[in-house]
């Protein structure tokens, strides 16, 4: 596991966190405070870096559980609860909401959830980000979702 020295100036907010690479326990980011409790957040937690790292290992990638908990965590604090593509305030209350069963979508589309990213160095990381935003961006780049839009907002 990296030490916090490893990672940069926006990820040392990870000091909210005590280390723990097994079981690490997460504190809830202060914009949650009011919103749940920080056993509600560690499940969740828990629980996308699990999805997540089945997904990848799915696809031949090499990833752990830990790894993946912290990515995720350093992408929560980052958003501050805003979806990183619009700024849109997220509702936070409807994590582990979606039980998969079909429902009326518009009830979730601020719902936050994990988007696979790379950095301006090609480096792998996690965005947070509404369904709706997720569900638009699906599999493509920043660059690639830009230029979409910009055909889009053109052809209208």
């Amino acid at each position: 596991m990296k030490s916090k020295n490893q990672f940069s100036q926006s990820e040392s907010r990870m000091s909210q966190a005590s280390k723990n690479a097994a079981g690490v326990k997460y504190s809830l980011p202060k914009f949650l405070n009011s919103k749940m409790s920080e056993e509600i957040f560690r499940k969740w937690l828990q629980r996308r870096a699990q999805a997540q790292v089945k997904r990848d290992r799915a696809k031949g990638k090499h990833c752990t559980i830990g790894q993946y908990q912290l990515m995720i965590y350093q992408a929560v604090l980052r958003s501050n609860g805003r979806d990183a593509y619009t700024g849109e305030k997220l509702d936070w209350s409807k994590i582990s909401t979606y039980d998969g069963k079909k429902i009326k979508r518009e009830h979730l589309l601020d719902m936050p959830t994990i988007d696979h990213a790379v950095d301006l160095t090609g480096r792998e990381k996690f965005e947070i980000c509404g369904w709706r935003t997720n569900d638009c961006k699906n599999d493509l780049s920043l660059v690639e979702l830009k230029q979409f839009c910009r055909l889009i907002l053109k052809h209208n």
